[in-house]
């Protein structure tokens, strides 16, 4: 009887060892390999499904383009903003969700200037080793993106930061 229960708790153990092994590979595995599907799943088609996965310092918004500042490049000219204009002034048009450390309060027709890091031209001319690229936008193009706020240094007000977006086809 002393085998028969050393024996099962041999197997009881073995089994969980197993379990528990390939349950990390798959974990591992998904995180370690980000790709296109990662951003479909942030930004998919449908508008009901857009307030899932919002980064807690994100505010996911609809907005629109409605002027480019060409005149604000960074100095560096091998940097993404010292080659094309990366500000732009958009109307926010739908408030889709706020990440949980988002602190401002926006609302619809408020307008902002906005920062987006990788410029306002498409990113296969700019920076041609991103992998999930981006379109561009020019004045009119509604847009779905992940917007920041950020304290501006030295001043009392608020910088608004767009790493990515998606172009909206209405």
């Amino acid at each position: 009887m002393k085998i028969v229960t050393s024996l099962f708790g041999s197997i009881l153990i073995i089994g969980l060892i197993l379990s528990c092994s390939s349950s990390k590979k798959e974990f591992v595995q998904e995180k370690s390999n980000p790709d296109q599907q990662h951003i479909k799943e942030l930004y998919p088609k449908d508008p009901q499904k857009y307030t899932k996965r919002i980064i807690a310092d994100k505010c996911r918004i609809v907005a629109t383009v409605i002027n480019i500042d060409s005149t604000k490049y960074l100095d560096d000219k091998e940097a993404p903003c010292g080659k094309a204009p990366c500000y732009a002034t958009i109307a926010i048009k739908q408030v889709l969700g706020y990440g949980s450390g988002f602190s401002q309060k926006l609302y619809k027709g408020q307008e902002l200037e906005v920062n987006f890091k990788f410029t306002l031209s498409p990113t296969d001319e700019i920076v041609p080793d991103m992998q999930l690229g981006l379109p561009g936008l020019k004045i009119g193009n509604n847009f779905i993106a992940d917007l920041e706020a950020l304290p501006a240094l030295g001043k009392s007000k608020v910088e608004y930061i767009i790493y990515r977006y998606e172009l909206k086809l209405d």
